[in-house]
């Protein structure tokens, strides 16, 4: 994943779990930051309020200073990280719990200037690759798998609508 912050872009690196900042006027990499082991890769970034947020295979966020490197939050989520984006004042995750029956997908609902979980639902979805874009109307969402991509409410995080779309197998 990549996501840019100031004048910094940040590319994750999923093998070797770190992030790596790049000073975009200087094309130089400027900062290396460990996010975990080889059991917590990266699998999504974004940026917004100000810090660096990754989310981890294992499912944990992180809430990271972009000046300091320091870690200033980890939240402990069920399942496995899929997706993290910024937007209209809150994160907005996507994590999925695998069972014997397919599994459940959830979205949390994050409250960056309290550093809370607000809310979270489960979403309708399969998989492991799901990902959130938040828009004006609510935050829009799709998995790989699913021909549909869905609209969720930003306040009870239900589906509000769901179009049809010919995926291929794929997002």
């Amino acid at each position: 994943g990549m996501t840019v912050l100031g004048s910094t872009a940040w590319i994750s690196d999923w093998s070797a779990s770190r992030v790596v900042g790049v000073d975009l006027a200087t094309k130089r990499v400027t900062r290396t930051l460990q996010v975990g082991d080889q059991q917590d890769q990266p699998v999504s970034m974004t940026s917004g309020a100000g810090s660096l947020w990754v989310l981890d295979f294992s499912g944990a966020l992180l809430r990271i200073n972009p000046i300091s490197g320091a870690i200033t939050k980890r939240f402990q989520v069920r399942g496995l990280g899929a997706d993290v984006a910024y937007g209209d004042g809150f994160i907005w995750m996507i994590t999925d719990e695998p069972t014997a029956d397919g599994g459940r997908d959830y979205m949390y609902k994050i409250d960056p200037s309290r550093d809370v979980i607000v809310k979270t639902a489960p979403i309708p979805g399969s998989g492991l690759v799901c990902t959130a874009s938040p828009g004006p109307q609510g935050i829009w969402i799709g998995c790989a798998g699913a021909d549909y991509v869905t609209l969720i409410n930003r306040s009870s995080l239900r589906p509000v609508k769901s179009l049809r779309v010919d995926s291929g197998g794929f997002t």
